[in-house]
């Protein structure tokens, strides 16, 4: 397709509660985001949880960059 959907996500957590801000989103071909985004912490894992805003097929590539203060 030409839909086209780009943010910036950052994650905190404190290995109990994990909390996100999405910022930065551009749309391409849609007026509407292409997924929600969400974060838990599940087996002392941090995830960042996304959900499909249609049943299409829908590609996802993120880049992950962390920091350990």
């Amino acid at each position: 397709g030409t839909e086209y959907h780009v943010t910036t996500i950052n994650v905190v957590h404190d290995g109990t509660n994990a909390s996100h801000s999405q910022f930065g989103t551009v749309l391409q071909g849609t007026s509407t985001e292409l997924a929600t985004f969400d974060t838990d912490i599940s087996s002392g894992s941090v995830r960042l949880r996304i959900t499909p805003a249609s049943t299409n097929s829908t590609v996802f590539k993120f880049k992950k960059i962390l920091l350990d203060a």
